[in-house]
């Protein structure tokens, strides 16, 4: 015999006649209200509220969600609010980062975490601490590693860097930790130098002019060898540079001055790639040291951060040796997701959600064996992102619609752009609009272009 869900429908019965969407709204168009209509089309179709995930980007932008889905269903469908009341506790409206620290919580073993890990409320300051004890332990603990030798260096860089400075790139660093563990330093390309060096080896004026010339020009450039040579050419750049940085012309024969324009052009990429070497051990040191220490810390203290809760939860879906399981487990509780304000979803979320309905867009799975049609909703703004120091990118909102269609079928796929706007004066949304068609370019060739206010 057929069941009934919660909300009293057959489950033979159901039938979800909702395509996939993707809808552009401009602020005063009705996000809001969309997402909650779309939700409401979904129970009324049968679906059980605990199998709609819908995401958002704070958790008043969620409460406000529950109040307008309810709000409407008590108006519109007294029967359906008061089934829909009784299942409040199924809900799932959460912001995205409730949904990942979720997902962190449940498979936490599997991350070497405490299942009863917590989120760190200041991060900045467990931060500041964990810089303290990793430059203390190596300064005094570890005058003879390599480790010590390296913040030295930095450290005295140019003879003025200071720690102050290199503390401040590696602040600059832990702002973008989640790319700097994710990052891969790639190998300098030196091809240019090299081409260069071969020419300048053999010059004769150069062996006359500077002491130790053919040091310039290892068989390698090597890190090491990379500082001796900045350090030469900069002891020596009056030679053939003059204080302004280009090459000596008065008083030179041509082929001296053209000797100095190559040593020239030669100091400028061996700075470059000296710059490199720089960055490169700055960031290894970074992340093998201070940040492991952070890490560390918060392990100790049961705690991840608001990155973590991205980055370990995308890190399940991707690398963790039981993902298809993982997948498994949601994929058996969900069958729509919808998200609010899109254009506030950073690469790292979007990743999150595009792992999640990998196999819905294929049309793979235990759903379609059971005659389920799952569906993806996601609306937001491209004109506007107020998330950007959380590394969100307006740009992920059109490239999500672009992939989403390409995956799906333009007959699966409904793009929908509104374009009333009922909060702003007719001279204002004039105004921004003429501004937008100056600044921004369709989404994609086929697309809808920049939506209007």
């Amino acid at each position: 015999m057929a069941g009934r869900s919660s909300l009293g429908i057959s489950n033979s019965e159901l039938v979800i006649p909702l395509r996939h969407q993707v809808v552009f709204a401009p602020a005063g168009s009705g996000k809001t209200e969309r997402l909650s209509r779309r939700y409401i089309e979904l129970l009324e179709a049968g679906v059980r509220p605990e199998r709609i995930l819908t995401l958002t980007f704070t958790e008043k932008a969620a409460a406000e969600m529950k109040e307008r889905i309810f709000d409407r269903l008590r108006t519109q469908n007294p029967e359906l609010y008061h089934r829909l009341l009784d299942d409040v506790l199924k809900l799932r409206i959460s912001t995205i980062h409730s949904f990942c620290l979720s997902l962190v919580k449940r498979f936490a073993p599997q991350l070497g975490l405490d299942p009863r890990v917590d989120v760190l409320a200041d991060s900045d300051s467990l931060w500041d601490n964990a810089k303290y004890d990793t430059l203390m332990q190596v300064a005094e603990a570890e005058r003879n590693s390599e480790d010590y030798t390296r913040l030295m260096d930095l450290v005295t860089h140019d003879r003025t860097q200071g720690w102050s400075r290199l503390s401040g790139l590696f602040d600059t660093f832990f702002s973008k930790r989640v790319a700097v563990l994710r990052a891969h330093m790639l190998a300098p390309d030196y091809s240019s130098l090299d081409a260069l060096a071969d020419g300048l080896r053999t010059n004769t004026i150069g062996s006359t002019k500077l002491p130790d010339y053919r040091r310039l020009f290892p068989k390698q450039y090597t890190p090491d060898a990379i500082a001796d040579a900045a350090r030469r050419l900069e002891d020596n750049a009056t030679v053939f540079m003059t204080t302004g940085g280009t090459p000596r012309i008065r008083g030179c024969s041509k082929e001296a001055q053209a000797w100095n324009e190559q040593m020239v052009e030669f100091s400028n990429l061996v700075r470059v790639a000296s710059w490199g070497v720089e960055f490169g051990r700055s960031f290894e040191l970074f992340r093998k040291r201070f940040l492991e220490t952070y890490t560390q810390a918060k392990r100790t203290a049961g705690q991840v951060d608001y990155d973590d809760m991205e980055y370990l939860a995308l890190k399940l879906l991707h690398e963790e040796a039981e993902w298809q399981n993982i997948l498994y487990a949601f994929d058996e509780n969900t069958d729509h997701i919808l998200v609010d304000e899109f254009q506030d979803t950073s690469f790292l979320q979007w990743g999150i959600i595009d792992k999640l309905t990998e196999e819905w867009r294929a049309g793979e799975g235990a759903k379609t064996d059971r005659d389920i049609n799952p569906t993806i909703f996601i609306v937001g703004d491209e004109k506007q992102s107020i998330y950007m120091f959380r590394d969100a990118k307006v740009e992920v909102f059109a490239a999500a619609a672009d992939k989403l269609e390409l995956w799906l079928g333009k007959d699966k796929l409904e793009r929908i752009t509104l374009e009333d706007n009922y909060r702003s004066l007719q001279s204002l949304i004039d105004f921004n609009n003429a501004l937008f068609s100056k600044l921004m370019s369709p989404t994609s060739p086929t697309g809808p272009t920049s939506p209007t206010l």
